[in-house]
């Protein structure tokens, strides 16, 4: 499966370690939206920022280029899976960022998927209000879930 993951914080760049080290040969790419965060993670292969220690697997891809990440989805026949692991802060943001890109763009996406939890501080929505409200301004329909749970990220990156 072709994973693109979306927000390299402690989170995002945990489920993109535990989605490279699947045996089942996932294709992950994790974008950063710090460009030198991403080039030194890429040349360090760690992210020193947010999760100190945890090596990331040579086959995953790091890169700042949103658009970029998002091609990642049209290589090959089969569908991508958009993982957004950002704060409930940038949620609708990056949503933003993300239908102004796929805009009259055909994506073979499966699905979206976001890992934050909590109510925005400044509307008071859920995340999937908010995922509600911003595929209808865009236009755009995915099928939506969540993925959260009680653990760490540094625990899902240490496997």
């Amino acid at each position: 499966m072709k994973i693109i993951v979306i927000g390299a914080g402690a989170w995002g760049t945990a489920v993109a370690v535990s989605a490279a080290r699947n045996p089942g040969g996932h294709q992950v790419v994790l974008w950063a939206r710090d460009a030198a965060q991403a080039e030194a993670m890429a040349t360090t292969r760690e992210n020193a920022r947010y999760l100190p220690g945890i090596p990331l697997p040579d086959s995953l891809t790091i890169t700042s280029e949103l658009h970029e990440a998002l091609a990642h989805a049209n290589q090959g026949d089969t569908p991508g899976l958009l993982v957004l692991g950002v704060p409930l802060a940038g949620l609708r943001q990056t949503f933003a960022q993300i239908a102004h890109q796929l805009q009259n763009k055909q994506a073979n996406l499966a699905g979206l998927i976001w890992t934050c939890k909590g109510l925005d501080a400044e509307s008071g929505q859920l995340p999937h209000e908010i995922a509600q409200q911003a595929w209808r301004e865009s236009g755009m329909d995915l099928p939506c879930g969540v993925l959260s749970g009680p653990s760490f990220a540094m625990e899902v990156a240490q496997g």
